[in-house]
């Protein structure tokens, strides 16, 4: 009686201890798939606010879009966030659908730029510019388009 019971407690453990290592393995993988596809965007440089990445300057643009805003995150050669206190003349070069060109300006907010596209607009390139230390840092963005398209509906 009491070999039966030490191998039913054996088996129960060791399957326990089999699926919480499956489990574990299940929720690295995952992990691993979400920090590829959202944190790293632009040649392996870390998009920290879960937006698009692009060189500009001697560094870095991090674009964010939501609810109809762009949010603009500079960061350094170093992938360090570059103040934004100085910067008073940013724009946004919006071209959406194959309408016009809009420049938005953008404004400090915090540690980052902002501001806010004219109408319901979901689908576009940004051509952003940013003049900062003596320089302009500028970066194109395609936000809510396929690689093959100019301008998705």
């Amino acid at each position: 009686m009491q070999s039966t019971r030490t191998i039913v407690t054996t088996l129960l453990t060791w399957t326990f201890y089999g699926l919480l290592l499956t489990g574990l393995s299940a929720c690295t993988t995952e992990a691993t798939n979400v920090h590829s596809a959202v944190e790293e965007s632009h040649e392996g440089h870390a998009a920290r606010h879960g937006g698009m990445v692009e060189s500009a300057g001697s560094g870095h643009m991090e674009l964010v879009f939501s609810d109809g805003r762009l949010f603009i995150y500079p960061f350094d050669a170093d992938e360090q966030p570059h103040p934004v206190d100085d910067i008073t003349e940013a724009t946004a070069t919006i071209q959406a659908n194959g309408a016009a060109e809009q420049t938005i300006s953008l404004s400090q907010m915090g540690d980052h730029l902002m501001g806010t596209l004219p109408g319901e607009i979901h689908h576009f390139t940004a051509h952003v510019t940013m003049p900062t230390e003596g320089k302009t840092w500028s970066a194109n963005f395609r936000v809510g388009m396929d690689e093959d398209s100019e301008h998705d509906n």
